[in-house]
């Protein structure tokens, strides 16, 4: 299709339309020629994907929303690690780590106490070696640059994994209650730290 019979079927401006197509050709999902756009294989692939992973993407908002709603519980309650042995050690750990504020850590200072947090509390959690690769990758990006979430192709590309063998992996921290997914309608499936994991890795970096 054309950009502009695209931005029509949207009922986007042609230069919303534009700067999108930009977005997803850069990364290999579409590709311009004779003045229309096309899916690439790569592009098929993963619109088959998103359909596929629709319900996923809805079940996730649901988990997302569940634990919304405990914004009022405080640190020391940790309701979403039941595990005593995991509270014990984490409250140890943060009580160890507590000689510097958040203010004063250095970009490397704030991974390696968010990276060791994770360790502490994953440590019974019996996760596969892929499975914390991922949540490994996922709380550093959040103690590098602040943003508890990633999309699903930029952690494919970051990590190198084929992005539906990445899906997998994505489902299995999901039911794990350790991630949330969302279907982001402009740039595809965004996976981000629960909100149980992001206060206990907050309560390590304070």
């Amino acid at each position: 299709m054309k950009s502009s019979e695209i931005a029509r079927e949207l009922g986007k401006p042609s230069k919303y339309v534009s700067s999108y197509l930009s977005y997803w050709k850069a990364r290999g999902f579409v590709e311009y020629r004779a003045g229309y756009w096309i899916l690439t294989q790569k592009g098929e692939e993963y619109v088959k994907l998103l359909i596929q992973s629709r319900m996923l993407a809805e079940e996730g908002q649901l988990s997302h929303k569940e634990t919304s709603e405990r914004d009022c519980e405080t640190m020391n309650d940790y309701r979403g690690l039941k595990e005593a042995s995991i509270i014990s050690d984490l409250q140890q750990f943060i009580a160890g780590e507590s000689g510097s504020k958040r203010g004063e850590q250095t970009t490397e200072e704030r991974v390696r106490r968010a990276l060791s947090c994770l360790e502490k509390v994953m440590k019974n959690r019996n996760l596969i070696e892929e499975e914390y690769y991922v949540l490994q990758h996922l709380v550093k990006h959040y103690a590098e640059w602040g943003s508890t979430y990633m999309y699903a192709d930029q952690i494919a590309e970051e990590l190198h994994y084929d992005l539906r063998d990445l899906m997998i992996i994505l489902r299995k921290l999901q039911s794990k209650k350790l991630i949330y997914i969302y279907n982001d309608r402009k740039f595809g499936l965004r996976v981000g730290l629960s909100k149980g994991l992001k206060q206990l890795i907050d309560a390590c970096l304070r």
